[in-house]
């Protein structure tokens, strides 16, 4: 993927940030401006070992709540079916399978 045209430079411009735990990353999200006041939520993951947690929904307000602080009111991202449910009940609704 690092290989891919503009993939580094876009994630070396993204706010990303990690949670730790017992010395390893337990987690990560992000966001990324996408012009005209939207923030892209990007890099949202979280190790299996820390799932059902809700290190996740953490993960993603503070990554909002960042993106709030830059200028963003509005708020969109990419995510594998299976997280649909997830994003869903953080008040994101799909647009499109």
């Amino acid at each position: 993927m690092l290989r891919e045209p503009g993939y580094a430079a876009e994630v070396a411009e993204s706010d990303v940030w990690v949670a730790e735990g017992e010395g390893a990353i337990l987690g990560s999200a992000g966001w990324l401006a996408q012009g005209d006041g939207t923030g892209r939520i990007r890099k949202v993951f979280v190790h299996p070992s820390a799932a059902r947690r809700g290190l996740a929904t953490r993960l993603v307000r503070a990554a909002e709540e960042r993106a709030r602080a830059a200028g963003c009111n509005r708020f969109i991202l990419r995510a594998y079916l299976s997280a649909v449910p997830f994003y869903e009940s953080l008040g994101y609704r799909a647009d499109r399978p």
